[in-house]
């Protein structure tokens, strides 16, 4: 009764020090793309910069945002911002910065005012992929890829870990948080080599609220164990921007 007091005691208070974190737009710039598979994304363009062009939608100074596709195989990649919430444009470049010179596909209003852009893909070839708008236009977006299979630009499939064991020991424990509160607070510490595993409750973000939900998973009666890949080896089934370099107990 003593150790799950103070397991309590504990989740509360770390719940105590949470914020709401600022957000930035992290695939703002065609350098710092997010990259992507087959899936569907969301978000939005409220703060994003210009970063590139494109020669249809009046869309040149319009504020964008970036995703790298790498084709696994050959095919028809298509790639489709039906459903967003503003005046859409769509483009695909081969390299970066997004330029009408290196500008592979461009469309404005494929679906009302939502663009569509496809095209033909061998094994290796990489795409960027530029959202913005038409005239300055802003707001949220849906965007969904479909065709041939696309993995990380330049690297192996994704690695398959297990979330929440963070010091990688094959357990998970009260030693998984307190490897997590290190790593957020202590100077030094050495960062996981799979950021993945400590992406606790599968937000796409390391913070505080990790290790606060591996506790309440650990000691709160009621509380839903935690997203896949949990309890046994698999690949992160959602799109975000972690990945996983090493996990040394999966295949």
């Amino acid at each position: 009764m003593a150790s799950s007091t103070l397991a309590r005691t504990a989740v509360l208070a770390l719940v105590a020090l949470m914020v709401s974190p600022c957000e930035s737009q992290t695939n703002d710039d065609c350098m710092d793309a997010f990259v992507a598979v087959i899936d569907t994304y969301t978000g939005d363009t409220f703060t994003a910069t210009s970063d590139g062009e494109a020669d249809c939608g009046a869309s040149a100074g319009s504020g964008d945002v970036w995703y790298q596709y790498t084709a696994a195989d050959d095919g028809l990649l298509t790639v489709s911002a039906c459903g967003s919430g503003f005046d859409t444009v769509l483009s695909l470049h081969s390299e970066c910065p997004g330029t009408p010179g290196n500008q592979i596909a461009c469309n404005d209003d494929a679906c009302g005012l939502q663009s569509t852009v496809s095209t033909s893909v061998v094994v290796g070839d990489v795409i960027y992929i530029r959202v913005a708008g038409f005239a300055s236009s802003s707001g949220t977006y849906t965007l969904t890829l479909t065709g041939p299979a696309g993995v990380p630009a330049g690297g192996p499939p994704i690695e398959e870990f297990v979330r929440g064991d963070t010091n990688g020991d094959g357990a998970f424990d009260i030693s998984d948080p307190v490897n997590l509160l290190g790593i957020l607070f202590i100077l030094g510490t050495p960062a996981p080599t799979c950021v993945d595993a400590s992406d606790i409750n599968d937000d796409g973000a390391i913070d505080i609220s990790d290790p606060v939900s591996a506790l309440a998973t650990l000691f709160v009666a009621g509380t839903p164990p935690l997203t896949a890949p949990f309890g046994a080896c698999g690949e992160d089934p959602t799109a975000d921007l972690l990945d996983c370099a090493e996990f040394l107990l999966c295949p």
